[in-house]
Order: C-alpha cells, then structure tokens, then sequence
C-alpha cells in the first residue's frame, strides 16, 4: 500500500472512530472540535518559519479535531508547512489528502499549486547537483550569513553542504560564542551543542532556493565516550588506543544512532558522511572485534598472523606486507563499516524517511581500490551494496598530482578515470559526487579558477554532481573567480 493510500487509511480509521463515539453520545461534539489554540500556534509558527513545530502542532490539531471549522485550513496550512520545511513527499501527500477531502473548498487553487511545486522539487532530488563545502563561513553575524548565502546563491550553487561537527581545532564558526573544545551544531541530547547552526542556515537557504546537507562525523564523534576507543597495533608497542570510537562496540553504535537521529529531526535534504568512516590496516583490533571476526570467521584476530616482513622505514613508519588472512580481514572490516552506516541510515529515515545519504569515498577506492581496501577498508563496491544515494569520491587533484608524481595532464586523465570507475553499476551518474579541490594544502591559497574550471568541464561532461571543497568564507573567495558561472 502506498505512503498516500496508508495516510488517507488512518485518517478515515481516525474519523470513522469519532463518528462512532459520537452516535452514542451528542456531548462527544464539543470534545471533536479540539483545542483551537493548536491550530492558532501552528499558523503562527508557520509564519515565523518554525515549520518542523508548525506541522506537529498542526497535525495534532487535525488528529484531535475532526469537526472543527478550522479543520480545512490546518489540512492546507500543514501541506503548506510540509513544502517550506523542504519535507516536499509529505507536502504532496498532505495537498493531495486536501484536495481529496474538500473537493470544492477554497484552498483549492493552492493546494493544486503547492502539489505541483512539491512534485517538481521531489522530481528535482533526484537529479545531481552543484554543491560547496561549507568549512566555515566568513560572517560573524545572522544578518551577513543570509547576505553571504545569497552570493552563493547568485554565484551559481544549488546545495551546500555544511560542516555541523567540531572537533578538538577546528575553527568556530564567527557567529557563534562557545567555549567548547568539541560537539556539534546542532540542538541534541547526546553531544554537546556549541549552538544551533542548522535552524538560520535551513531558514535561509530554503528562503533562496537552496539544497542543505549537513555534514557529519561518525567514528571521531566520540564525544564523551573517550572509554570507548577503537584499538590498534603499532609494530613497536604492540596493541594501542587509536583515535575515535570502536565501531564495534554496541554502546558506540547506540550513542551514534541516538546523535544521527536527532540531527534527522532536521528539514535537511542529506547528510554526508565525514571520511572517518574508515579502518586502517592496522586498525580495528579490541576485544569484541576479536570475538566477532573469530564467530564470524573461525580465524583468531592475531597481528602475527596478518602482518609478514615488517621493516621500519626512516619517517618512523613501517613497511609490511599482508597474509592472505589480512586480506579476509580487511574485507570483513570493510562489510561492518558498511553495517555502520545503515545502521545509522535505518535509524535516521524512521524520524525523517525524505533524507538522503552520502558517503565520503578516497580516491583511491575508485583508482586504487586493492590499496583502499587495505589501508581504509573502504570499498567502492561495498558501498554500492549499501545503498547510498551518493557517492562522494574526494577527488582532490593537486593531492592526488603530489601523490601519484604526475603532471596535469596524467592527473586530469586520472580524475576522468575515477568518474568512469565510479559510475559503473549506478544506475545514475548523478549518484557520483565528484568532490573538486579549491584550496592548496600546503601553501593554504585558493587555486585559480582556470585552473578549477578546466576540470569541472572534465567532471560536467560525465554528468556527475559536483562538490568545491573546502569553502571557508566569501570575501577572499569572491575574489577567484571560482563558480560553476
């Protein structure tokens, strides 16, 4: 049965009960037209752009209230909330419940308006997009975030894609006061909350037009449960703590289920994965990471059956090469990140079943994916099977340049080869997120804009979506040139 059909179901179940109570007892009536309060304060709220308060206010009020006057009005004004509030599948249903309903009723024109507008916008989704990565912004007040978002706008964006995480130095963005080290930008029980960034950002790129995902991290948001840290083997010293949570332990995995719950409560488009959502070759060791590989498997988890011929290098690291059990491991780390992450995603699409999903992807899981799944236990193919809507591959040219020893014309050639790898077995190559670098790592400048633009015609002719990254605030930006205008 379809989400509509189901809705239309319950609010006939609903009203079918209340016609009952009300055959046998009259003074039931006035219990049936509610409390008009609920509809006044969703009104209210809608108008202020509090559209996730509005809409539960308003449903309450239509759950609550089948013979009030109102009754009409709340049914338009929640599809209408729905739609602002970028929830655009339940403002389709809500108008078409509406037009249903009151066939002949004066919110008509409207609601037929609003179920087209919804449908062009689900229909737009589905589509890439051209997004920026927000590392920061360069205003330090609400009224020149909304001017700075503007320019984005104007500049030719349709998504960004914003840092809501900050670890232990990071930069604060200006608008905010904190004087905490770490936590997030947005309002949860879980972690702790520098301030509530999301709320402005969504009001204003809604007010422009424009897409919101929020950008997250999983295994270093492990704020708080510093005793639940992921272990690995250092060559030297044995078995040690390494940074973040352990994936594999239950109460990390609940904790982080709990936080991605809440930052869904959100009206955002997507979230997207931070680039911790790795395990490195010689990461992913603890007790229970033992005790499952050994149930799963029949293998023990012995460093001394994964690793042979360790040599220590001059830099202080070490070069090994794998054993054939090192390679079952890696495989069977890189299932359980994926296990990670729907997990999360199942938990998340309970509270918000519209958000989509990214994930970020090194350049070598499209390039190089033997070395990704040894090193990161990432790999493009499991990915698929989990079932991202995106696939973000941090294409970073000038790294990849320095990496690789090439010139630009083998990196470009590489950059069209990772496009191609990851737009093999996705039914749409909009799916493929190609993240493009704007800003030197090393000498911390901003890369001309031939020199970005030249690759972002390579990237546009695949038909991927695109991400610039990283952006870190407008005036010195404005300056490059940089834009897909």
């Amino acid at each position: 049965m379809s989400c509509f059909k189901m809705a239309c179901f319950r609010r006939l179940i609903l009203i079918m009960s209340f016609l009952f109570i009300l055959t046998l007892k009259p003074l039931y009536g006035d219990i049936l037209r509610g409390d008009p309060s609920l509809y006044q304060r969703g009104v209210i709220l809608l108008s202020k752009g509090m559209y996730r308060e509005s809409t539960m206010m308003l449903q309450r009020f239509i759950e609550t209230s089948p013979l009030n006057p109102f009754l009409e009005d709340a049914q338009y004004y929640l599809g209408l909330a729905f739609l602002k509030g970028g929830r655009y599948r339940e403002a389709l249903e809500e108008f078409d419940l509406y037009l249903k309903n009151f066939p002949g009723g004066r919110y008509r024109k409207e609601a037929l308006e609003g179920r087209k507008k919804a449908s062009l916008l689900i229909e737009e989704r589905q589509k890439g997009f051209m997004a920026l990565q927000i590392h920061n912004f360069s205003s330090r007040t609400y009224e020149e975030l909304e001017k700075e978002i503007r320019e984005i706008k104007e500049r030719g964006y349709d998504t960004i894609i914003l840092r809501v995480f900050h670890n232990r130095g990071d930069s604060y963005y200006p608008f905010v006061r904190s004087r905490l080290k770490e936590g997030v930008y947005f309002r949860t029980t879980h972690a702790p909350v520098l301030g509530d960034v999301l709320t402005p950002v969504i009001r204003i790129a809604r007010k422009e037009g424009l897409r919101v995902f929020a950008w997250m991290t999983t295994r270093y948001a492990d704020y708080g449960l510093k005793d639940r840290r992921c272990r690995a083997y250092d060559f030297r010293k044995g078995l040690v703590y390494c940074r973040g949570l352990d994936l594999f332990d239950e109460k990390a995995m609940e904790y982080l289920e709990a936080l991605y719950e809440d930052l869904a409560r959100y009206p955002i488009d997507g979230i997207l994965f931070q680039d911790d959502l790795i395990l490195r070759y010689n990461e992913g060791f603890g007790e229970k990471a033992s005790y499952l590989f050994k149930k799963e498997t029949g293998y023990p988890l012995d460093p001394g059956l994964l690793y042979r011929d360790v040599r220590p290098l001059p830099n202080g690291r070490y070069r090994v090469r794998y054993t054939d059990l090192f390679w079952k491991w890696a495989e069977w780390k890189s299932r359980h990140l994926m296990e990670v992450a729907k997990r999360i995603m199942t938990r998340a699409k309970k509270r918000n079943r519209n958000i989509r999903f990214a994930v970020n992807l090194m350049y070598e899981t499209a390039y190089k994916p033997k070395e990704a799944l040894a090193w990161l236990s990432q790999s493009l193919e499991g990915a698929r099977k989990a079932g991202f809507d995106y696939y973000a591959i941090m294409a970073y040219h000038r790294q990849i340049q320095e990496e690789l020893g090439l010139n630009r014309e083998e990196t470009l050639e590489v950059l069209s080869k990772i496009a191609d790898y990851a737009r093999k077995g996705i039914d749409s190559p909009e799916k493929v997120l190609i993240k493009i670098q704007i800003l030197d790592w090393k000498t911390r400048e901003w890369i001309s804009a031939g020199e970005v633009e030249e690759i972002l015609k390579g990237m546009k002719e695949k038909g991927v979506s695109i991400a610039l990254s990283p952006y870190k605030g407008y005036p010195s930006f404005r300056k490059t040139g940089i834009g897909p205008r």
